[in-house]
């Protein structure tokens, strides 16, 4: 056989300094910090999801069943979207008079500038 082969005694690396280690360590702790980079938006879509459904099953365990729960749930969500819906339209109403009355100003700014 070949020497290389049947050659196993343990071979030691030379020994390094603290000071060596402690940047080796920093090193692979940024290396891996850059490598497993995290989503704050998809944190935070996990976070809300987990949130619902933790509030999904409090309120099923109120009530004592998944559907009873379900029914609550679902009347609530009706309510809001029939509360909110007539107030979103109301602001977007507003929102359409201020950028119609901007647009006016600035056309009437820009004439009086050019003199036309």
């Amino acid at each position: 056989m070949r020497t290389w082969i049947r050659d196993r005694t343990p071979r030691t690396a030379p020994a390094a300094s603290k000071a060596e280690l402690r940047e080796a360590y920093q090193r692979g702790r940024r290396d891996e910090r850059a490598r497993r980079r995290r989503s704050t938006l998809i944190m935070l879509s996990l976070s809300v999801a987990a949130l619902a459904g933790a509030g999904m099953l409090a309120v099923s365990v109120w009530q004592g069943s998944f559907s009873g729960g379900g029914a609550v749930v679902d009347q609530q969500i009706a309510y809001a979207a029939d509360t909110a819906q007539p107030k979103l339209r109301a602001a977007a109403g507003d929102a359409r008079k201020v950028l119609v009355r901007a647009g006016d100003e600035a056309k009437s700014k820009t004439r009086n500038l050019i003199g036309g």
